[in-house]
């Protein structure tokens, strides 16, 4: 009898506990949707204008994107104006040399392959329903990359 009560008690606790766990998710989700509204009403009322505000966050988005430091395959190190002539020089050394050995392309090189279902699946024509479900499913705050789809 009291081994139930108990187990009962447990299994009480358990289930104040996903529904605890539950409303903190939905919480957390909820303050990081305000978040993402309140940095896009920022960017929209002093990103758009030609402000101070607008200039530093170009100037972050450069800085973030530039390398002002690297070491090529030899261990030296390019600083400065040498970095974009390291890079060139890294690409020319493999890119530019005419390849000596030519490796016949033949199907012992593909060891890994579709199953011929997956293969018929992946050239079929695709649906509207199918397109209509793809696009719905894309999150509410993404824009589309360069390739026309979101990140994630």
């Amino acid at each position: 009898m009291e081994k139930q009560s108990i187990a009962d008690k447990v299994k009480n606790i358990d289930g104040k506990e996903s529904k605890l766990l539950a409303s903190f998710n939905e919480a957390s989700l909820d303050e990081e949707r305000f978040l993402k509204q309140k940095a896009k009403v920022h960017w929209l009322a002093e990103g758009d204008a030609n402000t101070k505000y607008f200039h530093n966050t170009l100037k972050c988005r450069n800085h973030r994107a530039r390398i002002d430091v690297i070491t090529n395959s030899n261990g030296n190190l390019h600083e400065g104006k040498a970095v974009p002539k390291a890079f060139v020089d890294h690409y020319v050394g493999f890119l530019g040399k005419e390849d000596i050995s030519i490796i016949p392309i033949t199907p012992e090189l593909f060891d890994v392959r579709v199953d011929q279902a997956v293969a018929v699946d992946m050239i079929r024509e695709v649906t509207v329903d199918e397109i209509k479900r793809t696009m719905f499913a894309f999150g509410d705050d993404k824009a589309p990359g360069p390739d026309g789809f979101t990140a994630a």
